[in-house]
């Protein structure tokens, strides 16, 4: 693992220059697979542009919310300790699912806003949401977070270099396995969007096949900072909502068009 590389003298955390590839990846592909779908490429790179900043905002508040005792305890050293404050509450710590939230609010407000149909973008954006998931999950593996359980060196990885990591133990790559699927999921999404006559199924097959996922690679994390409540944490509980919202939408449409018939 590599948590910073240096260019030019200046030193860059991989986590963020993983993301910035991946968002910059991503909204290439989707630029480019506009015009197959006769879709407005400005509107494309504003609504991907204002998910990308929703998804920030949503991805702390939620890594937030499930460390909120500590954070409103520590809160004071906002102002006696602001560098200290800031390295642990605000420059590390993210939670996909609230990034996930964030970004489809961000982006439905912009439709809103812009008159446009946000279902229109699906077939470009969705995709690339994978695909940008899958560097973010790289990324990940880079600074040593979102690390997996102990296991044989046959199969692990050390991250001593990580601040955050244990050192010294083999853990499980599950940042690595997550990306790799992810970029499956994304494949499937490229052929899906070419295919469906309803364009928000699309956000729905994502969540079909990422929520069980997640679901399941949870097993496998290391890390503990990540809420638990009834034996689950914070996002396998997210996953199960996300997952009977996506079969209720996809149920519900295949109803109404019987109804319709």
């Amino acid at each position: 693992m590599l948590e910073y590389i240096t260019v030019f003298g200046r030193t860059i955390p991989m986590y963020g220059l993983m993301a910035v590839t991946g968002f910059l990846i991503g909204l290439i592909v989707a630029y480019l697979r506009c015009k197959s779908f006769g879709i407005d490429k400005a509107h494309c790179a504003y609504i991907m542009a204002m998910g990308g900043i929703g998804a920030a905002i949503g991805a702390k508040v939620l890594y937030i919310i499930t460390i909120l005792p500590d954070f409103i305890s520590d809160f004071n050293y906002l102002f006696t300790d602001t560098s200290l404050f800031i390295s642990t509450y605000i420059s590390g710590g993210m939670v996909f699912y609230g990034g996930f939230i964030g970004a489809v609010v961000a982006a439905a407000i912009y439709a809103k806003v812009m008159d446009i149909s946000l279902y229109d973008y699906f077939p470009v954006i969705i995709p690339s949401f994978a695909l940008i998931h899958a560097f973010g999950r790289v990324g990940c593996f880079f600074a040593g977070c979102c690390y997996g359980i102990e296991v044989d060196k046959s199969i692990g990885v050390m991250l001593n270099n990580s601040s955050v990591a244990p050192h010294g133990v083999y853990l499980l790559p599950v940042q690595l396995i997550e990306a790799f699927f992810e970029i499956v999921i994304f494949a499937i999404l490229v052929i899906l969007s070419k295919r469906v006559t309803r364009k928000g199924n699309l956000l729905a097959y994502y969540c079909l096949m990422y929520a069980p996922l997640r679901f399941i690679l949870e097993f496998f994390r290391g890390d503990v900072i990540r809420g638990f409540w009834g034996g689950l944490s914070t996002s396998q509980w997210i996953s199960i909502a996300v997952l009977i919202a996506a079969i209720v939408y996809l149920a519900f449409g295949k109803f109404r068009k019987v109804k319709e018939a």
